[in-house]
């Protein structure tokens, strides 16, 4: 991100893990009245050596009080993984993405679910995330 005069304020650099790597979707959404989260979807790239996978992941840049001097991101989890062996075990795995207010303090939480697995990430504020299993992230 570039100010007004072109001078870089916040740049940030995806882990790709194979060819055809790239940025395809972003969702903004509003965590809390000053907090908003760019939910930035990554394909990570396809690794073909004796398995097949494939994987998206989700992203978390957030800005709080529409200061961009406070630009933060958290690389979350897996929202898609395409996989298959070598003996032909094939799968497909779509994650869904939401926010939802679980713990009812006026401030969204993004939940990641699969079947019955669901993450829940909670923004504790100044780039720091909180996994509902209450590990800490910066």
């Amino acid at each position: 991100f570039f100010d007004s005069k072109g001078v870089e304020i916040y740049s940030y650099r995806f882990d790709a893990v194979g060819p055809w790597s790239r940025l395809f979707k972003v969702q903004m959404r509003r965590i809390s009245k000053t907090v908003k989260v760019l939910l930035l979807y990554f394909f990570e790239g396809t690794t073909k050596y004796i398995n097949f996978q494939g994987t998206t992941r989700v992203y978390f840049l957030t800005v709080e009080n529409n200061d961009l001097k406070s630009l933060s991101t958290f690389k979350g989890p897996y929202t898609w993984e395409e996989y298959r062996s070598s003996k032909d075990r094939y799968h497909q795995r779509n994650f869904k993405v939401s926010l939802f207010d679980f713990d009812e303090d006026l401030e969204r939480e993004v939940a990641v679910r699969y079947g019955l697995i669901t993450r829940v990430f909670k923004f504790l504020g100044k780039g720091e995330w909180k996994s509902y299993e209450g590990k800490v992230f910066y």
